[in-house]
């Protein structure tokens, strides 16, 4: 997937939604979701500085109807993580013969693949692995 190696870097932007503007986790996974997943997922609009909110949000947003929560991930599924025991980010599982690990947008990072190990350092937990209803 050599791919993933065009977004590295790309900057995170909280309200970005394009390769030059930037992106936040969400729109970072809607954009590599349409265009190498053939899979339109639906916009979700968070106010960043607030905690709360962001945790609330995507607990009731009503496009998390469309997925469903897979045990053994597969590419294309997204990881759902948090630092805490709340959900607060997400990115894009990826396997392929040399690399396994999460491709997302981080803030102050920008676009970046983790493997697990790196995740575990940098204290992320992957709470779930869920793979929407367009991609079988």
């Amino acid at each position: 997937m050599n791919w993933i190696n065009n977004y590295l870097g790309i900057a995170w932007n909280y309200s970005g939604q394009s390769v030059q503007d930037g992106f936040n986790c969400w729109s970072f996974i809607q954009y590599i979701l349409n265009k190498y997943f053939n899979t339109t997922i639906s916009s979700i609009y968070i106010n960043n500085d607030n905690y709360l909110t962001i945790v609330k949000t995507f607990k009731d947003n009503s496009e998390f109807n469309n997925w469903q929560q897979i045990l053994n991930p597969i590419n294309g599924c997204v990881a759902l993580m948090s630092i805490s025991k709340y959900p607060c980010h997400v990115g894009i599982y990826i396997k392929d013969n040399n690399n396994e690990g999460i491709l997302h947008c981080v803030e102050k990072n920008g676009v970046i693949f983790t493997n697990f190990k790196q995740l575990e350092l940098m204290q992320w937990k992957i709470l779930g692995f869920y793979q929407h209803e367009a991609i079988k």
